[in-house]
């Protein structure tokens, strides 16, 4: 699937300041998903989600 990244559950990357994400909050595996994902950006300032329905 073109634009997805597969991150190890462990991986931090404490650089990125900016982080946008494109979410569809009707698929629970992809809140989950969300939920594990920020954990990796521990320094993010400004987060921009995207809603897909």
């Amino acid at each position: 699937q073109a634009g997805v990244t597969k991150v190890a559950p462990n991986a931090v990357v404490p650089s990125v300041k900016v982080l946008a994400l494109k979410v569809d909050f009707g698929v629970a595996e992809e809140v989950k998903t969300l939920l594990s994902f920020l954990r990796c950006f521990p320094q993010v300032e400004t987060l921009h989600v995207m809603v897909s329905l």
